[in-house]
């Protein structure tokens, strides 16, 4: 079995996403197979089974929900409707959990039945503790990305919510431009919403106090919860030990393994020729170089503004023979020197409107 799926690959159970989808196009007059077109899957199947869909199928369809749906609302209504019920075992499983640090380990665990398409980083700093949600796979319409972002912070504030019974303050930086539906985001996410405009490349970020992921909730039960993760990787192949993860989520985990790791050891691992991954992420209209540097400017990006590291400290934490040679690369990265990174911030601009 392949440790990795590409975007053509029908390996996404997002069944119950697309009927939530549909049910709501069909509330506002539109028709499901309208929804549907061009995706390759017809209602009739959604009625009958479970199915497998890829990435670019399901990129057809939000596509196409956008378009015929413009209210902006889509997104954060259909992540609302998420969790727990439709999640199946990880959705019990979230349910059981004890607090909000034991559903983030089941999160990390249980990434390919929640959401594939988006897998999370932890950092922490200063009693605040750092998620970063990056693309498992390099999404080709910047609008599809936009909509699985509002889906997952939707989906999170809904499941915080339901099990604390109030949210906690969180702080959101979308990696995109503010959108004209501003309101969308302030009524369903909070009022602590940001946007970058000027650098590029980097993840969706929600921090929270350390201290409220440890709030107890009042109704946990561990041995339901292990009961339901068993059952998840009783659904395993036998010979699968783990999911398939997106390609460029499996490069980017190989390169935090080994910040220097060449393109023939990536291609070694997975199994394939150097050409063959070569042509693999070219479809993905990247090249092994920008997913390094990917890698680099976002841990650069953090250890500027988060951590307040010196030009020195973050040029010899990424292995950069010089840190000359760092703010040159910094400068290629951002439009930016990290001296007027740091300006921005200093100033209380940030990177936002």
């Amino acid at each position: 079995m392949k440790s990795y799926f590409e975007q053509n690959d029908k390996v996404l159970s997002s069944h119950h996403m697309l009927l939530s989808l549909v049910d709501i196009a069909k509330q506002r007059g539109v028709l499901p197979d309208v929804l549907l077109k061009g995706s390759k899957i017809f209602y009739s199947d959604l009625l009958r089974e479970p199915l497998k869909i890829s990435s670019e199928q399901l990129q057809k369809v939000v596509l196409n929900s956008i378009k015929l749906l413009p209210q902006g609302d889509v997104a954060f209504l259909l992540g609302r409707r998420l969790f727990p019920s439709h999640l199946g075992n990880t959705g019990n499983a979230l349910m059981n959990c004890r607090h909000l640090a034991d559903m983030v380990r089941v999160i990390q665990t249980q990434q390919i039945p929640l959401f594939p398409l988006l897998f999370m980083t932890i950092k922490r700093h200063k009693q605040q503790h750092f998620f970063a949600f990056n693309q498992s796979l390099t999404t080709l319409d910047t609008r599809y990305y936009h909509f699985l972002c509002e889906v997952l912070a939707s989906a999170l504030v809904c499941a915080i919510k339901w099990r604390l019974g109030y949210l906690p303050k969180l702080c959101f930086t979308f990696p995109y431009a503010e959108p004209d539906y501003i309101e969308q985001y302030q009524v369903n996410l909070g009022s602590d919403i940001s946007f970058l405009n000027s650098v590029t490349q980097q993840p969706l970020q929600i921090s929270i106090k350390s201290d409220d992921l440890y709030l107890r909730f009042c109704d946990h039960n561990q041995s339901l919860k292990r009961h339901y993760l068993n059952l998840n990787s009783s659904l395993l192949p036998c010979n699968q030990k783990a999911q398939a993860v997106g390609l460029i989520q499996y490069i980017l985990h190989f390169i935090d393994k080994n910040n220097s790791a060449t393109l023939e050891q990536v291609a070694s691992s997975l199994l394939i020729s150097t050409a063959t991954l070569k042509r693999k992420i070219s479809a993905h209209q990247s090249s092994y170089q920008q997913i390094i540097d990917q890698y680099k400017q976002q841990q650069a990006m953090f250890d500027i503004t988060t951590l307040g590291l010196n030009n020195d400290k973050v040029a010899n934490k990424l292995k950069f023979s010089d840190t000359t040679n760092f703010r040159r690369s910094f400068k290629r990265w951002t439009g930016m020197t990290p001296n007027e990174l740091r300006q921005c911030y200093i100033t209380n601009k940030g990177l936002t409107d």
